[in-house]
This record gives C-alpha cells, structure tokens and sequence, in this order.
C-alpha cells in the first residue's frame, strides 16, 4: 500500500448493496457489461459473493474483473 494513500472512513465507501442497485438501475437504461476496479477489488472483504450476485441481476450479460495482480 503506497505510504501517501488517503485514508477513506467506511461511510464513505460504497456498500456492495448500493453498487448492486446502482448496477439494477443501469441495466434498466441499456447496460448490459459492468467492469468491476478500483486498485484491488479483490481485497475488500465479501468481493466473491458481490460478484456473483452482481452476475445475477437479470439484464448483465458480462462481469469482469481489473485488479493489480502483478503475474512476475
């Protein structure tokens, strides 16, 4: 983690259910891809059920995924 990385409170993050809803809301206007990112989505605590319920929502045909993996 960079040593300068702003420190965000968890109020002002976000929850999984608003994303879910945001993304429901999205579908209703034609999106039909959703790219989840964000530095290290994978680190953040509950990310695999996030992502399968985001799959589910009626409408999304493809979820992916951007994380910082670095394969070296």
């Amino acid at each position: 983690m960079p040593e300068d990385m702003p420190y965000v409170p968890p109020e002002n993050i976000m929850r999984y259910e608003e994303i879910l809803r945001l993304c429901a809301v999205m579908v209703g206007l034609g999106v039909k891809v959703v790219r989840v990112t964000g530095g290290e989505p994978l680190v953040r605590k509950g990310c695999v059920e996030f992502l399968r319920r985001l799959k589910a929502i009626p409408g999304i045909r493809r979820v992916s995924l951007t994380t910082n993996t670095n394969p070296d």
